[in-house]
């Protein structure tokens, strides 16, 4: 079940940061305008949505999950979907944590992304993928916490050709 935030419901935000989805969305749009090259407008934010593990899964992989892929197994917290200009992030991230503000940091990196119209100066979408992460890390180090990532990681989620063996 999907269900579109209009405000956090389940816990109290950090001073200054906003107590709707839109105000958090729009502090951290400004945060990146800030912090990244990316530019931000003040266009209006993109719909933050919540949902299922499996539903993210099936969005990940546009409706075609691998037959028998454990959807379990597969570590997503959230995606920008540019199809439908929506973010979607998993029911259980705790926005009032700085880790879970990150996760939003990075999908809005890719909002931006596509916003700025970058999606059709790369040979693949996965080449956006490094100035999401640096942008999820810098966050991170700004709010003293350690970052989940490395930068193998990045460049192994960045590969446009199939992943070596």
């Amino acid at each position: 079940m999907q269900k579109a935030f209009q405000q956090y419901p389940r816990y109290a935000l950090p001073r200054g940061l906003g107590r709707t989805m839109k105000e958090v969305t729009l502090a951290l749009l400004m945060w990146i305008g800030s912090n990244t090259p990316l530019p931000y407008d003040g266009q209006d934010p993109p719909e933050i949505v919540t949902v299922s593990q499996e539903q993210l899964v099936r969005l990940m992989y546009e409706g075609d999950v691998p037959q028998g892929l454990d959807v379990d197994s597969v570590t997503v917290d959230g995606l920008y979907n540019y199809r439908d200009g929506k973010i979607y992030l998993h029911e259980n991230l705790d926005l009032a944590m700085p880790e879970g503000r990150a996760v939003l940091v990075h999908e809005l990196v890719h909002y931006l992304q596509y916003q700025n119209g970058l999606d059709k100066s790369v040979p693949c979408m996965r080449e956006l993928e490094p100035p999401a992460y640096a942008a999820q890390a810098k966050y991170l180090e700004q709010h003293d916490r350690r970052v989940p990532f490395n930068d193998m990681h990045v460049l192994f989620v960045s590969l446009c050709a199939p992943y070596p063996m």
